[in-house]
């Protein structure tokens, strides 16, 4: 049912959650593709394959929202309120949890030197980040100054200016 390192081991039986529409658009687009090569819409293949798998996602994350909050709202609608449903759901739920058991298991059962040597990358990336973040703020502080000092100048040459012109005005 779930296996995110292979995608295509995913199951779900068809006939139970109302994919028709998009199944049958599929066929229908293999049909049209089978009677003339030049008919081939890689778009519109594409487009029915994700909104499948958006479908297959969907149902996936809703049984285990339904085994969190059954009593939301969504859940009185089809194929959330189907007997299918609720029976996925139950199942997913244990299936979840014995592939997070698993890889709880699998943590804590790492060598050490392994794990040693990850904390050592982590913190080695941490403080990397720290320098170039310091890096940068210096950077943005000597580009602030810089652009006081041209604003400043701006402003002094501005009064300057007007001080020149009011001072031919009067005389």
């Amino acid at each position: 049912m779930y296996n995110a390192r292979c995608p295509k081991e995913y199951t779900l039986p068809h006939g139970c959650l109302g994919l028709s529409i998009v199944e049958s658009a599929q066929a229908g687009l293999q049909e049209h593709v089978h009677d003339s090569s030049l008919a081939i819409n890689i778009a519109l293949k594409q487009l029915l394959s994700v909104l499948a798998w958006f479908y297959t996602v969907l149902l996936q994350d809703s049984a285990i929202l339904y085994s969190q909050h059954p009593e939301l709202p969504v859940f009185q609608f089809h194929p959330f309120n189907t007997p299918w449903f609720h029976t996925f759901a139950n199942q997913s739920v244990q299936q979840v949890a014995s592939v997070e058991e698993a890889s709880q298991l699998a943590f804590q059962n790492l060598p050490q030197h392994l794990i040693v040597s990850l904390q050592g990358i982590i913190t080695n990336l941490s403080l990397e980040q720290q320098a170039e973040n310091k890096a940068l703020c210096l950077e943005v502080q000597q580009h602030i100054a810089t652009q006081d000092v041209l604003l400043a100048q701006l402003v002094a040459g501005q009064r300057a200016r007007g001080q020149r012109a009011s001072s031919r005005r009067a005389s």
